[in-house]
This record gives structure tokens, sequence and C-alpha cells, in this order.
């Protein structure tokens, strides 16, 4: 049982991103600083609707409540006033937003942001509501007292990001490669059910027909427990390429039967579901690679020899949007940052972009001639995470002005391949990497800008495995994420769970 020792005030320490956080922009400490107010945050309280009892001509009964505002928090930082530039007046000064991250920890040292804590505490979005100094001036030595000085600031929000354990389950139904891994959030009207709960993962099948289908793996407890279907619509030799839940429904493509297939994940959970193929509007000869969704009106499919479908309604068919016009070259992953702007990449450095949904295409120079591109993600407007895939020397990318220029993100170790890459937050993203020999699982709580391989903590050993291809992650507040691939042994499926 692992020991809970209680924190005091001198347990935190204040570390900040001016800016905000970002891929390029570092946190910095704020060596003489401290919270100089206890931050808090009102979310308001439910009022409640009523109604005339049926029952009773003297009372009234409750039907309903609405929700109180939930304001931002406050909270402020303060510091020693010295002869050097100040810190927080530059803050004052500037106006500009200040991410603030308070490292806790006992013994570690406060001036290593990723390895001196035991968790830390996020919030973002700081705006400065004003700035004060105390002790200011005196008229002799009795009114001596150090000088401070302080900001008082909101923020968006704020939460934990804790240290993170690796843990294989599903064991007994992976038997073979697993494909795609989602987790299903659910609906506005399950805010207290676990979002991460719910795990949908897809395993190749085996043989020629009949063989064996591929089948789904789905869980609601997190993955203490797993259930396990056929997935009716493809045959035992059509593998599946990418999974995504679109609406209530998980969607899977299958570039051997160059359609999609669905399922209600409402019916799947209560034993009634049954699985539809869709082929309408799929080139027989320009294979399904990768989906992307924002909406259930708005998904995106890339594929082989420059194409890329648009889904208006899985159910009926995809739409093509791109047909090897822009490049031929084969595209391998696709993320779309909203219903506008959408980023595709591919082999031989292609990298595709759109900022009108789609309705036209072009054509950017990627950050390694020559390499396949594995994966891309979107984190915002203007910037976008590349990663390199097979042939590739390993390198995370990112740029920060639509692909005009490049940076390579420094990675804790040397990798070969990079499988892919999500965030779940604007600071907290997770990107799989390949040694040649091992899968690992890397997390960031930067942006992007700094990673650290999980399993944390000098003690723990990451499963072993022969690599994985899919993450899935779940809410900024829930420190958990799944990856999935193939095991050690080189035939048989993994899926990790890595959690707090």
């Amino acid at each position: 049982m692992t020991e809970e020792v209680a924190l005091t005030s001198l347990n935190q320490r204040v570390w900040y991103v001016e800016g905000g956080v970002h891929p390029l922009r570092s946190p910095e400490f704020l060596g003489l600083g401290k919270f100089s107010s206890d931050p808090s945050h009102t979310i308001g309280e439910d009022t409640k609707i009523t109604a005339p009892d049926p029952n009773d001509f003297t009372r009234d009964i409750q039907i309903g409540t609405v929700r109180g505002n939930d304001e931002r928090p406050t909270l402020s930082i303060g510091s020693r006033y010295t002869s050097q530039k100040d810190i927080l007046m530059g803050w004052k000064n500037r106006r500009c937003r200040v991410d603030i991250y308070a490292l806790t920890g006992r013994c570690g040292n406060p001036q290593d942001f990723s390895e001196g804590g035991e968790k830390w505490v996020f919030f973002p979005d700081g705006q400065i509501s004003s700035h004060s100094f105390e002790n200011f001036g005196g008229y002799g030595r009795d009114e001596n007292s150090p000088t401070n000085d302080s900001v008082d600031m909101t923020a968006e929000d704020y939460w934990e990001f804790l240290k993170m354990n690796q843990e294989e389950i599903g064991q007994a139904e992976a038997i073979r490669s697993i494909m795609t891994i989602d987790v299903y959030r659910g609906d506005n009207c399950e805010d207290c059910d676990d979002p991460c709960a719910r795990i949908l993962a897809t395993m190749t099948g085996a043989g020629t027909t009949p063989g064996t289908l591929p089948k789904l793996l789905y869980s609601d407890d997190g993955g203490d427990t797993f259930s396990v279907e056929n997935i009716s619509t493809m045959f035992s030799d059509e593998n599946i390429t990418d999974g995504e839940i679109i609406g209530g429904d998980y969607v899977v493509l299958s570039a051997d039967s160059k359609s999609l297939h669905y399922t209600n994940i409402g019916e799947l959970f209560l034993d009634e579901n049954s699985w539809k193929e869709v082929t309408s509007g799929f080139n027989t000869t320009k294979a399904p690679q990768a989906i992307t969704s924002v909406d259930a009106r708005h998904s995106w499919i890339c594929a082989l020899g420059g194409y890329i479908y648009f889904v208006r309604n899985h159910k009926i068919g995809v739409e093509i949007q791109e047909q090897g016009v822009v490049t031929t070259n084969n595209l391998y992953d696709i993320h779309a940052y909203d219903k506008d702007r959408v980023v595709a990449v591919g082999a031989s450095n292609t990298v595709l972009t759109t900022t009108n949904g789609g309705l036209t295409w072009s054509s950017v120079t990627g950050p390694s001639v020559g390499v396949t591109l594995a994966c891309v993600y979107m984190w915002d407007n203007d910037t976008w995470f590349v990663g390199e895939g097979a042939g590739g020397s390993g390198k995370l990318w990112v740029t920060n002005n639509t692909g005009n220029t490049w940076t390579e993100i420094a990675l804790p170790a040397t990798y070969v391949r990079i499988y892919a890459i999500e965030f779940v937050s604007v600071a907290e993203g997770y990107l799989l990497a390949n040694s040649g020999s091992q899968g690992y699982v890397l997390k960031t709580i930067t942006a992007g800008n700094e990673w650290d391989v999980l399993p944390q903590g000098r003690k723990t050993i990451a499963v072993e495995n022969s690599y994985l291809r899919e993450l899935a992650v779940c809410s900024k507040y829930a420190n958990t994420v799944y990856a999935a691939g193939v095991a050690k042994d080189g035939s048989s499926g993994t899926i990790l769970k890595m959690s707090a």
C-alpha cells in the first residue's frame, strides 16, 4: 500500500510559461516565488426546479436543477522583490497569458521540472488582473521589512498531473495483433460515469475464409474484464487499418475490403448490436488508411494514391474529396483541428492541408526529405506535430507556421519510428515510439516541449512488447491513457493501460 504523507505549504514551487504552454516554449522556475493566496474555483450552486406536488396542496416537489455559474479560478503569485528585473511586473505590463504549474514535492529538487516532484497542478490561460507591492518603503529601521510584489490572476481551470504506472490488460482475449483502440466517453447525460471505462479495441482475424473473423474487444470497467465479438461484416483476411467513434457508433476501416464497418456502441454494451458495412463512394484501388472526426457530420479518411474521402454520414457512404491530384503518394494519417482545418501526411515527406473543410487541398513541404511520415496531430491552427514512420530515423517534428518551417523536438532516447500522437488537453499529450525491438509510451505535460517515458518512477519497468501502434486518451482530469499493438512474442496482441 502506498504511503500517504500530508503536504505542507513549503511543498509547492511555482513554474510558469509566458504566453501560455506551447511546443516551442519551456516552463521556467520562479525561484523566489510562491502562491501568495490559495487558489480557489467557484463552480456554483445548483438551483432546484420545482412543480406542485400532485399529492399535497401545501407542498412542491423538485423535478430538476439549473446548473450554477462556473466561474474562472482565482490565484495569486508573489515574489521577493530584488535588484534584478521583476518578472511579475513584466507579466502585468505585457498583459499576456501566463500558464502556471505548481510542482509539488518533498524530497526532490524543485528546479527539476520533470523529476523533482511527485505531481503537478496546472493553471492554464492565466490572466493578470492586478499587481501590487508590499513594504515598498519605510521611514526608518523600525519599518524595515522585506519588499515583495504579487499579481492576482484568473485561470481557465486547474487539475493535477500525476505520475503514471503501466500495466497490461486483456491478456486472455488479445490472442492476436490489436489493430486499434479507442475510448467511448459517453454523452452529456453521463457526466458522473467514468470517461475512461469503456474501451473498444479491434483484433486481426486469422486464416483464409471462413477462418477466424476480426474481433472487437470491449470493456466497461476500464479493462478489468473484456468481452469479445466477431466483426461479422468482415472476412478473416480483411484487416483493420483504423477506428473512430462517430456519434454513438464505432467505425472501423479496412484497406482489404475498401470499406468501413460500424456498430452502435450503446447497443453493443447491451448485447443488442449488429454490424453494417458501407462501400459506397470508395475507389476500389485506393484503400483507406486512417480516419479523423470532429463531429457526426465532419469526418475525413486518407487513403493510398493521395486520395482523401469526406464522410458526411458514415451510414450512407463517403465522398471523394481529393483524388490524387495534389499528390499520388500514399497517405497514412490524417487529423482535423475543426471542420475547416485538416492535415494529412504520408509517403515521401508528403503533407497535405486544407483550410476550407476539404473544398481545396494543397501541399506543403514536410520536415524530412524522402521520409515516410506516419502520424500527424494538429495542436492548433498553425502548430502541427508530425512523426516519422518506417524508413525514417524516428524523429518528431513540429511546425508553428503551417509548414513553412519545421523544428525537431528532442526526445529522451533514440527511436526508429513514431507510430501515433494524441493530446487530451492543451498541455497533456502522448506518443508511441519504437526503438526497433520495443514500443514505448511517452508523455508530455508541456504541450510537447518536453517528453518523459512511461511508466514514471525510478523502480518502474515498461511492459515488454514488439511495438505499439495505437493510442486512446479519455479525459484531462483522469491521468489515464491506453495503448495497443503486438506483444513480445511477435504474434499475440497487447493492450497497455497507463494510470496514476
